[in-house]
């Protein structure tokens, strides 16, 4: 071995051109240069070449230690040292010492330099006048520091070293062998591929850290650019984008950097960011614009936490090895085969990938490595090639084993194997692992120190759920690709996250020509269903070769009794060639074992290991359950028959009882391994064929289904009783969960509900695997674990009772878009052709679930819930009134309240044929239920829910409306109970949930510490009622009904205190206390009673009484806008487009040359901008505005412009003309009128009917009035009206959407007289032929508002009704400075007369001057 580490051995080992010797040579240098900078800095594991130094091959490297830059050269000379060379690039060093200091050059060559030659003194001379120290390493010297380094020496004067060739002929055969569970076409993104992207650090990861600062950057760029962004803020942000701009971008090799991003920036900017912290702390949020300041400061604050490096992402760059374990047929397999095609670099691997089923003996892990990549030398050398085979290409290589638990002797891993194959790679910076194997095996393959490493991190651990991060768009894929029509609902079973399922269930619904997906068929009859497909096909095949052989139609059948029988008497899962040959089946078939095996392999009955050096080939099942199941049958099936049972003449099962089966498991050994000591080493062949939860639940399946409803308890729980008598408690629960599991997968008929809740709460079933089973059940009609038995769960609770275990179950996990549920949820809301066909009863189950989920305190999860609902019921209002039957009786007031708010936005936004038919007969339901009562439900939004229900219906189908419900009972004032006036403080218990209500309702009366709630929802909504009575007696009755009537208590408050729930400004995916779901009832409960029994105060008029309570937009209460869609699906995207086009086309100034007055803006490309034209016609803006910045990188000058239309009879116009312009322009500028009446407490389909919009209907027609003006201006003024109005949602309690929602819209006269209505986007208005003719840009674009009409509609309006349109202009300049607080500004003036011809007249006012211009 000594003779390898030589400088010749070097040479020989690379037989190879001079320049690839040499570029070998330098590489070694680099390695050796590394690990002398390690020596003092470890965390350096690149160094970086830069042309901008020659001389040396990389940047110099500051040594922190001896405060010295050193550097390296590497020269490579056949013969002999050529010292001109050597010292050209000491020359070229000293040139270029004024780019980067150098204190020490190392300089490496392969052959000896004599130091006393005057070449080399030349040399040494010229370094030192430059105060530069050399270091020479020569020779042999060279070879000797690579012998400290093991990987180095075995590396470059090693025999052998790894090629690209072997690796790339290893994973082909690993691929090969599992092709037939790998679907090619079908690589989709899952929860766990996601995961393990970070773990590669491959470009998924550098994108995503790499948008993380374009987004910061974008965040920036939009706070820069609201009117607050001045003086320290604006310093602030030009600070932090330059910092983020600086950052080095992620690559391959320093993806850890960015961990260091959010404490860069903060520190950075930690002054600025406490001055305004104290301009937050000192804001009064009571005065006018402080809201709107302290979420901008907020978000100022916020910016670098966008910056900072989730720990989850953390977790799994940082770790060497990584686990992927999961349940069997999830697609761990799938997930590595493709990720090993995609390991490249320019076309070679980068990964060595091999499976556990090749390990087939009880030999090491590393005797086995080194079999299967057929090396001459042990596997811990081969890791050091693998390693600096990384190296030498700048990239991560991955060794990948998946699979283990297939590896026949399954002690090899724990034992050993794992723990060395992890300490191994511990020193290896180029060299990951990944290791697959199935969750149930966990405890056989991992030993305690491995567990240790887990813990500590350095071992990442990936759970592979299938395809449970986007099951919606995977199933999609598969049953789009086998071409078999679907329902969104089928996606909440979790069968369907499992791929190889998925695929089977694919091919079976193929060749039986079936095209639905069946969402109620159990796991064994589709086992039973595709054998009987496959014989059918094998049989078809093989008499093609040899009809003579046949006499039993049940060939596959014959052939699998005897595989299995084989099976349960080896207890193996695998047999090998030579023992199926005994088969009698072949004796008695005369088929040929070497045509009938292949004939199963190609139809994925089997597979095999197919070992070349292996001595025999294994053959198993192709779907490892299968596996679990054809055991189970065999087992059970020889139980049955040892019973002697017939079904015909003795009626066995029912009879029987649970000890016969035990008594049989017990003779079958399964009982002996079972009460095992699972700590003590076991036989694993014994175990991987007998003590598998899967193997007993399918005896239980089989059984069960025998017994279906006639069994008894104990019959029943005949498998339970063997599971329990497992020692190990751990391992029994495993056992437990298992067999709860398994309900999910059964027959519906072998279910007994009240077996399956009793066997759940004896065995410490937790209540998350309760609700996963009855989710995934929910939807199957035919189940009587569905929805139903779901609903008769839950409304026999209290709501205390229901929110601690249902409630605190569902904010997490339906909250998460790993959750089935929260995708179907979002997959209503995005895609309407999913409600296409829907099962009228399977819809049904699934609003009952929805309707659940509304009890949560995850506001964005219950808001996008109610939406998706309201989707659903548009299409299905028969089923509201069954629905609201069947929750009238749920103590939930959250519930209650958010159906009707649902049924309200669904009779809205329905289009169905009979509309008025059913809206008549739910709005009588709703008068009956609510306000044809001695007490009217005493809730203030639900009352408005029910009320605007019935207002609509009377609007629009007074026809059909029920002459039987009273409107004057359905407006308020309502019939409730008198207001308690004694009510003394309550005495909170004292745990910490409890106070946190406390505090969270204290209002100013109590002192300064007041609550944000106590403060700004509650005493707020107060304010508006003229109160004889305290409000700290209301506020006491507030918390009577959290504390006694609702039962707020201790096991709720150790939930909301053992999460952190934090949020800043604005965040939508807010989690609250169930506490604070209780203070929004409470708030809810006693502002409907003080609307009953108070006046609202006056309005401030001095002449105007105290006024009714009319609804809840007064005070202003409501939360969600149930008429809003969650997503915009656009007719008229291409409008939208055009409209964009046009505003970035306007110009910034033109000369005008009659005045030689300089405008900012061209006025021509202004008045182009009202017409559009798209494909087909064109529009006119009745209102627009926008925004920009003048050129340049400065941004200094903001150009604002705003164009409102207002309609004046044209027998009114004779008088406008007569005025003089600048009069008029200058009263105008008086009266404000620049922006459209608004309104932020209707919601947006409320309009025009609803009382709530009155108001703003009579701001659109009351005419324009300068207060205090000339009373003949405003004689004039007065006869303009609004051409449309603005509705602004900016509700912050509305989480389903994203960011503030508002909308233009027409005058209701325009709108009516044209006869518009809304289309199923929150934009677009319609009219009688369902044509798009009207248009709000006002959500599309932060930089311009738009609201467009199309111009033949206009035209009609004006010419019927006698009206023209005058357009007023207002622009302006703002210049902004750095750090001026008050930018100077300057504002111009116009109007704009319309005509259908498209010619306008401009009248603009610039100060004192004005300018008439035709266009």
């Amino acid at each position: 071995m000594e003779n390898k580490y030589s400088m010749s051995a070097f040479n020989c080992n690379y037989d190879e051109s001079e320049q690839s010797i040499q570029l070998k040579f330098e590489h070694l240098c680099k390695c050796l240069f590394l690990k002398e900078v390690q020596k003092f800095d470890p965390s350096i594991t690149y160094l970086h070449s830069n042309p901008n130094h020659p001389g040396i091959e990389s940047d110099p490297v500051f040594n922190k230690i001896t405060k010295e830059w050193i550097g390296f050269q590497a020269k490579f000379f056949r013969n002999k040292v050529g010292y001109a060379q050597i010292e050209d690039s000491v020359d070229k060093t000293i040139q270029n010492l004024k780019i980067s200091h150098l204190d020490i050059l190392y300089l490496y060559c392969n052959l000896d330099v004599n130091t006393q030659s005057r070449s080399y003194k030349r040399i040494y001379e010229k370094l030192s006048q430059n105060k530069i120290q050399i270091k020479l390493i020569c020779g042999e010297n060279i070879a000797d520091l690579a012998r400290e380094y093991k990987e180095l020496g075995y590396y470059f004067f090693g025999w052998q070293y790894i090629k690209p060739k072997s690796l790339t002929e290893i994973n082909k055969f690993s691929q090969d062998l599992v092709s037939d569970i790998v679907a090619k076409n079908l690589d989709i993104d899952t929860h766990a591929s996601n995961r393990l992207n970070f773990f590669l650090e491959n470009e998924y990861t550098q994108e995503t850290l790499n948008q993380m600062l374009s987004d910061a950057l974008q965040g920036c760029a939009s706070l820069l650019d609201n009117k607050n962004s001045t003086g320290i803020c604006r310093d602030y942000l030009l600070k932090f984008e330059s910092a983020v701009r600086n950052l080095e971008r992620i690559n391959n090799h320093n993806v850890k950097s960015s961990f260091s991003w959010y404490k860069q920036i903060s520190d950075l900017c930690s002054v600025e960011i406490t001055n305004i912290n104290r301009i937050v702390s000192s804001l009064v949020l009571s005065e006018k614009g402080s809201q709107e300041k302290y979420l901008y400061y907020t978000g100022l604050l916020f910016l670098p936490s966008r910056l900072r490096i989730n720990s989850v992402i953390q977790y799994y760059i940082s770790s060497k090895v990584c686990f992927i374990e999961g349940d069997p047929g999830v697609g761990k397999t799938h997930l590595l085969t493709h990720l090993v095609s995609k390991l490249k670099i320019n076309e070679e691997p980068l990964s060595l990938f091999v499976l556990g089923r090749t390990f087939s003996n009880n030999n090491s892990v590393f005797e086995q490595l080194k079999s299967i990549t057929n090396t001459d030398y042990n596997f811990s050398d081969y890791l050091i090639y693998l390693n600096e085979y990384g190296k030498e290409r700048n990239s991560l290589v991955f060794l990948i084993i998946d699979a283990i638990n297939e590896s026949y002797y399954l002690d090899i891993w724990k034992i050993s194997g794992l723990y060395k194959l992890i300490h191994e790679v511990e020193d290896k910076n180029f060299l990951k692992i990944i290791v697959s194997f199935r969750s149930d095996y966990k405890n056989l393959l991992l030993s305690d120190v491995v567990k240790d490493k887990i813990k500590s991190g350095y071992i990442s651990v990936i759970t592979h759920r299938g395809l449970d991060k986007n099951t919606y768009s995977a199933v999609g894929a598969f049953f789009n690709y086998y071409k078999i029509d679907f329902s969104s609902l089928d996606y909440i079973e979790d069968k369907y996250s499992n791929p190889l399922f998925l695929r089977l269930l694919c091919e079976y619904l193929s060749a039986v020509n079936k095209k639905d997906a069946i969402v109620d068929l159990p796991l064994t009859d589709l086992f039973k269903n595709i054998l009987n497909i496959k014989e059918n096909e094998i049989q078809e095949n093989l008499k093609k070769i040899n009809t003579s052989i046949f006499g039993d139609e049940r060939l596959l059948h014959l052939f699998l009794d005897e595989f299995n029988s084989f099976l349960v008497k080896k207890k193996s899962r695998k047999l090998s060639y030579s023992e199926i040959e005994e088969f009698h089946f072949f004796k008695n078939s005369k088929i040929s074992q070497d045509v009938f095996l292949p004939a199963l392999t190609r139809n994925r009955i089997l597979t095999t290991d197919n070992l070349e050096n292996a001595k025999e080939t294994n053959y198993s099942f192709f779907y490892d359950r299968y596996t679990d199941y054809s055991i189970a049958c065999n087992l059970f099936k020889d139980f049955v028959k040892q019973e002697h049972y017939d079904s015909q003449v003795h009626p066995f099962f029912k009879l029987f009882r649970f000890q016969r089966l035990f008594r049989y498991l017990q003779r079958k050994k399964l009982i002996k391994y079972l009460k095992r000591d699972f700590s003590k080493k076991i036989s694993l062949q014994s175990y991987d064929f007998f003590v598998r939860p899967q193997v007993l639940n399918f005896i239980d399946m089989l059984y069960t289904e025998q017994l279906s409803r006639d069994c008894n308890k104990e019959t029943y729980f005949a498998v339970e009783k063997s599971i329990c008598s497992i020692k190990d408690m751990d391992v029994r629960q495993q056992y437990l969960d298992e067999y709860a599991k398994s309900y999910k997968l059964r027959s519906n008929k072998s279910i007994r509900p009240e077996f399956f809740f009793e066997f759940c709460l004896k065995n410490n079933i937790t209540l998350d695997l309760f609700f996963e089973v009855l989710i995934s059940c929910s939807l199957k009609k035919s189940s009587p674990l569905n929805a139903e038995f779901l609903h008769s769960y839950l409304s026999n609770k209290t709501i205390n009772e229901r929110d601690k275990e249902w409630t605190t179950y569902i904010n997490d996990y339906f909250g998460s878009d790993e959750s089935r549920v929260y995708q179907i949820i979002t997959s209503f809301l995005n895609e309407a052709n999913l409600l296409n066909n829907l099962d009228r009863d399977r819809t049904f189950l699934l609003l009952v679930l929805f309707s659940w989920i509304l009890t949560s305190s995850n506001r964005k999860l219950r808001d996008e819930t109610s939406k998706a609902m309201i989707v659903v019921l548009k299409h299905h209002l028969d089923l509201v009134i069954p629905l609201l039957k069947k929750f009238s009786n749920v103590k939930d007031p959250y519930v209650i309240q958010r159906l009707y708010g649902i049924v309200l936005g669904s009779i809205i936004q329905s289009g169905i044929a009979n509309k008025q038919d059913i809206c008549s007969s739910i709005s009588l339901f709703v008068y009956k239920n609510i306000f044809a009562k001695d007490i009217v439900y005493e809730d203030i939004l639900l009352r408005d829910y029910a009320r605007q229900i019935i207002e609509y219906t009377y609007t629009y189908f007074k026809q059909n409306f029920p002459s039987e419900i009273d409107l004057e009972k359905v407006r308020p004032p309502y019939s409730s109970h008198d207001i308690p006036s004694n009510v003394i403080e309550l005495e909170v218990p004292d745990y910490k949930g409890a106070l946190k209500i406390k505090n969270s309702m204290k209002i100013t009366e109590e002192g300064a510490l007041y609550g944000d709630f106590g403060r700004y929802v509650f005493e707020s909504a107060l304010y508006d009622f003229d109160l004889d009575c305290d409000k700290l007696v209301l506020k006491n009755y507030a918390m009577y009904i959290i504390f006694n009537e609702i039962g707020y208590n201790n096991a709720l408050s150790e939930y909301d205190c053992s999460r952190s729930i934090s949020y800043y400004p604005g965040q939508t995916d807010r989690i609250e206390r169930i506490g604070k779901k209780y203070q929004w009832i409470a708030f809810y409960k006693t502002l409907a009673l003080v609307s009953d029994h108070f006046y609202l105060r006056s309005s401030g008029s001095p002449n105007e009484n105290r006024r009714n309570y009319e609804g809840a937009w007064d005070p202003y209460v409501r939360d969600f806008d149930p008429t809003l869609v969650s997503k915009d699906l656009l007719k008229k995207q291409s409008l939208v487009d055009e409209i964009s086009m046009k505003e970035k086309s306007v110009e910034f100034s033109e000369k005008i040359d009659l005045n030689d007055k300089d405008l900012p803006l061209n006025l021509k490309t202004i008045t182009d901008n009202l017409i559009i034209q798209d494909d087909k016609y064109e529009w006119v803006s009745l209102y627009s505005f926008f925004q920009k910045y003048s050129a340049g990188e400065e941004k200094n000058k903001l150009i604002t412009c705003t164009i409102n239309g207002f309609f004046i009879k044209n027998t009114e116009l004779k008088q406008y003309n007569k005025f003089d312009k600048k009069i008029l322009l200058n009263a105008i500028k008086k009266a404000d009128v620049f922006a459209p009446p608004s309104k932020y407490t209707s919601y947006l389909k409320e309009y025009p009917w609803s009382q709530s919009c009155y108001d703003l209907i009579e701001a659109c027609n009351s005419g324009l009035e300068v207060i205090g003006g000339d009373p003949k201006i405003n004689s004039i003024l007065e006869k303009f009206t609004y051409s449309c109005c603005y509705l602004l949602w900016e509700e912050e309690f509305d989480f389903s959407k994203g960011s503030v929602e508002s909308r233009f819209l027409p005058n209701k006269d325009l709108f009516d007289k044209c006869k518009l209505s809304f289309s199923d986007s929150n934009c677009e208005l319609i009219n009688g032929n369902n044509e798009v003719v009207a248009l709000s840009c006002s959500s599309h674009s932060p930089s311009f508002s738009k609201f467009v009409i199309r111009k033949d509609i206009l035209d009609s309006y004006l010419k019927a009704n006698g009206l023209s349109l005058i357009f007023f202009l207002h622009f302006g300049e703002n210049h902004i400075e750095k750090v001026i607080s008050d930018p100077a500004y300057k504002d111009y003036l116009g109007v704009i007369e319309y005509s259908p011809s498209s010619k306008f007249k401009n009248f603009i006012i610039d100060e004192s001057e004005l300018f008439e211009i035709e266009m």
